[in-house]
């Protein structure tokens, strides 16, 4: 299967300061754990030798957004539906319905992906040049890509019925390539936040997938209001964990906004990947934006 390069987003990840958990203690022999703490995780100043020379690596959005093949802004397709003034909302009004009627969650059986093919997807990563590379995980949509025991929106449950991550990570590493995977969905806190009466997206039933009903004031990027709560937060932290524990993956990068989760959070999420990959002796990478953890604890 042919795959277009326009069709895969480029993220070129090098430089920065790195954290990296493979130190020992000098004296005992025991690998160092990382607390849940600025302190402890602002430790990791080496970069592994596998970044410092792989210069390129690629992700791909690709999700039930893809579905009504919006020409522009597709993956953000599902928060645009909502909002009346934007072309998408028409465009969705006019092919679908109304979204009191049909929303993003009906996309989702649409998006079976019956020509997705993980090896010919790691053949253009390797082709391309690339030293690392990898899906997004979960995107702002709160559609997870591979076996959750958190949501039944996933991609085994619903839609391809496949374990994207599980495939692509087999794929991917067998040409000798890291393997990443990228987090969005602490965009999910307001992402649905809508003005149209009765949507899908503001009904309980649906909070899986949709997250919690928010006002506008919650979609601030900075300063939402309110702020995250322990559930939606918890829920952030479990669902890194799980890609963690289950595939190990070589890098994982956070878009922007995570700051918006308490940093109690997002120290435990960073010590809990330390730590996991020390135990494998594997040298990995945090990236992120902004300010979203501090200085030293992943790269810029």
């Amino acid at each position: 299967m042919k795959i277009s390069k326009t069709l895969l987003t480029i993220a070129l990840l090098a430089g920065g300061i790195l954290s990296c958990n493979s130190s020992k203690e000098e004296t005992t022999g025991k690998v160092k754990q990382n607390e849940a703490n600025w302190e402890s995780l602002s430790e990791h100043e080496a970069a592994p030798e596998w970044f410092v020379d792989a210069k390129l690596g690629i992700y791909a959005h690709w999700g039930p957004y893809c579905v009504p093949a919006f020409p522009t802004t597709t993956d953000w397709y599902s928060h645009h539906m909502y909002h009346p003034s934007h072309p998408i909302h028409k465009f969705h009004v006019e092919t679908y319905g109304p979204v009191t009627e049909f929303g993003y969650k009906e996309l989702v059986p649409l998006f079976t992906a019956p020509k997705f093919d993980a090896e010919a997807w790691a053949e253009l990563y390797a082709e391309s040049g690339a030293r690392f590379a990898g899906p997004v995980a979960e995107h702002c949509d709160g559609f997870a890509f591979w076996d959750s025991k958190l949501t039944e929106w996933d991609s085994v449950d619903k839609g391809p019925r496949r374990d994207v991550v599980a495939e692509l990570e087999k794929a991917i590493r067998k040409r000798g390539l890291k393997y990443l995977t990228s987090f969005h969905h602490h965009w999910k806190w307001g992402w649905y936040a809508t003005p149209i009466s009765g949507a899908d997206c503001l009904n309980p039933q649906y909070q899986q997938l949709y997250g919690p009903p928010l006002p506008a004031a919650a979609w601030r990027r900075e300063n939402p209001s309110p702020v995250p709560d322990a559930a939606f937060s918890k829920e952030w932290l479990n669902k890194v964990n799980e890609v963690v524990d289950n595939y190990h993956p070589d890098l994982i990068w956070f878009d922007n906004r995570m700051i918006i989760l308490d940093e109690s959070y997002r120290m435990a999420m960073a010590a809990h990947y330390y730590n996991q990959a020390a135990a494998r002796n594997q040298d990995v990478v945090i990236t992120f934006k902004n300010e979203d953890l501090a200085n030293g604890a992943g790269v810029i």
